[in-house]
């Protein structure tokens, strides 16, 4: 719930994603208007996109990386095709049809499908 990304993982994943050949990266921060990664295959730069049902369906995936208060688990949980949580930030969202589509990482486990 800050806006200091210094030891934030958000701009190592958006390293690794741009060197894994995906093209459309979009986040959103309601603490971070802005954020600037320099990679090999180029800048990945621009301001925080709102976080809205047509956002989410419009992307193949969201990754979770901070569990901001301000996000709404069952809002993502619902409309992003896979999610993958690194923060157990959606725990609450108990449907086991939204629970399908969420792969958690960083849980203690080096990968589990969420339960």
């Amino acid at each position: 719930n800050v806006d200091d990304t210094r030891h934030a993982p958000a701009g190592k994943i958006i390293t690794l994603l741009r060197e894994k050949g995906v093209e459309t990266i979009r986040y959103h921060d309601p603490h971070v208007p802005s954020f600037d990664v320099s990679t090999e295959e180029g800048p990945v730069e621009g301001p925080s996109v709102e976080l809205t049902p047509e956002v989410l369906r419009a992307h193949d995936a969201a990754v979770i990386v901070t569990d901001h208060d301000a996000f709404d688990p069952h809002l993502i949980a619902e409309h992003a095709p896979t999610i993958v949580d690194t923060r157990d930030a959606l725990s609450d969202v108990t449907d086991p049809d939204l629970r399908e589509k969420i792969t958690l990482l960083g849980s203690g486990d080096s990968f589990r499908p969420a339960a």
